[in-house]
């Protein structure tokens, strides 16, 4: 069972009509999702990296940017695909982010992309409504921005064992903005720059404040 500590609602109730810039790290279990998270919240004590995550972490001092919006970072448990909690935190963080991070360390094998696409494959699973099938262009509108993170391959080189090994098109329907970094050839510079020129959290053209974002974890 999934529940939000008091702790987060407070966080997240005390963030009223503010524009939220939500991004949420995804990635196999030990690979330094936490670190990463971390350097965005320039903060090297922040999340602890010396354990192991579980469930969702909410940073509880949002960083101001540059373009007015909150950041809001969330620090995601590593992903399994035995795991069925693994699965709904998956989805979880893509239905509450702006964009999402998918960070991997080592060399961006056969075995990396398939358990990335097996994951993405239960996004397209989620429907808006019970009893009619969606438009993937409405769908579109709920999944964030996604960077793919690696710590070995160029980000072209990324792109292209993508092109060459993506075995279905569920990424393309999926995330509609996408792009791929090498976090040591652009560092963690790069991802901040572009969490300035980020949109905030909407929904159907309404902004996401703290409370909007509480009121969605509840449905959710």
């Amino acid at each position: 069972i999934l529940e939000t500590t008091t702790e987060a609602i407070n966080i997240l109730t005390g963030l009223k009509k503010e524009k939220l810039c939500i991004i949420s790290i995804n990635g196999p279990c030990e690979v330094g999702k936490t670190r990463l998270a971390n350097n965005l919240i320039e903060n090297e004590t922040g999340f602890q990296a010396e354990v192991k995550t579980k469930g969702i972490w909410l940073w509880n001092y949002p960083k101001a940017l540059n373009n007015g919006n909150k950041l809001l970072v969330l620090d995601c448990q590593g992903l399994d695909n035995n795991d069925k909690i693994s699965h709904k935190l998956f989805i979880l963080s893509a239905l509450l982010s702006t964009c999402m991070i998918y960070y991997t360390e080592g060399e961006l094998n056969d075995d990396i992309i398939k358990q990335f696409n097996y994951f993405v494959k239960f996004l397209t699973d989620i429907k808006l409504n019970k009893e009619e099938n969606d438009d993937i262009e409405q769908l579109k509108k709920f999944f964030p921005e996604l960077i793919f993170v690696n710590n070995i391959s160029s980000s072209d080189d990324i792109q292209k064992i993508f092109e060459e090994k993506n075995d279905d098109d569920n990424i393309i329907k999926i995330f509609e903005k996408r792009s791929y970094l090498n976090i040591k050839e652009r560092n963690v510079i790069e991802i901040k720059t572009r969490l300035e020129e980020m949109r905030s959290k909407e929904m159907q053209n309404i902004n996401i404040d703290g409370d909007a974002l509480f009121c969605l974890l509840q449905n959710y």
